[in-house]
């Protein structure tokens, strides 16, 4: 079992090791992006019944599928300026995770798994941008979220 200590510790150590002082919000959220695209190899297996013990292996492990991918993104964004959702696909052939995000800017789709379709960096995409790679991988109930942006994200430094 992870507790929040033990979580709390290795979330830390993470973001001390890859945020910087003076970092932009989308400094940091691109950083946490980077890493858990970067850290984490897809196994195809999780505890997919606690996202705490999913993050902690993730973070220390670096192993697991994309509910790994989803907890180790959450509980990192979860510590700097920003707010986060959770979203789970919709009537997929099997189960996906990901995490929308809201930096003030409006809310995006922000998917750090790494074998998505044509392995699709999906940092900041609105829903259009990704209808593009695939109807189906980010398919979810929008009733249950706050409208999407529309406008692809712009960069801010």
């Amino acid at each position: 079992t992870v507790d929040d200590a033990m979580l709390d510790k290795a979330v830390n150590g993470v973001l001390d090791s890859i945020l910087k002082d003076g970092m932009t919000k989308t400094e940091k959220i691109k950083a946490i992006y980077d890493y858990v695209f970067e850290h984490v190899l897809y196994t195809g297996t999780s505890d997919k019944t606690d996202w705490k013990a999913e993050a902690y292996r993730g973070l220390t492990s670096g192993v697991g599928d994309c509910f790994t991918f989803y907890s180790t993104t959450y509980a990192l964004l979860s510590k700097i300026d920003c707010q986060v959702l959770s979203v789970e696909r919709l009537n997929g052939r099997t189960q996906h995770f990901w995490c929308l995000v809201n930096l003030g800017t409006g809310w995006y789709h922000f998917d750090a798994c790494n074998v998505g379709p044509e392995h699709l960096r999906c940092f900041m995409k609105t829903s259009e941008e990704l209808v593009k790679y695939s109807e189906q991988y980010w398919r979810f109930d929008k009733t249950l979220y706050p409208a999407l942006e529309t406008r692809p994200y712009v960069w801010q430094s």
